[in-house]
């Protein structure tokens, strides 16, 4: 019975071990999503005051095609 405990308490500390590196992998990753997604934002709010201060046709029929993408 004892050898039993100790091999259940094994696998579910192993199993514990597994689910805390999904975790922070878990936590890594959307670090880097919110990441992106704030330099996109920036990117897209650089672009528009770009595209704003911009006298060139060529830039806005290219804005008005990435933005409808």
């Amino acid at each position: 019975m004892d050898k039993q405990v100790e091999d259940l308490m094994a696998k579910v500390n192993t199993k514990l071990a597994n689910l805390e590196e999904a975790t922070n992998l878990r936590k890594h990753l959307e670090e880097v999503i919110e990441f992106c997604q704030y330099w996109f934002k920036q990117a897209d709010i650089n672009l528009a005051t770009e595209v704003r201060n911009s006298t060139s046709p060529e830039i806005l029929v290219e804005h008005i095609i990435v933005v409808r993408d």
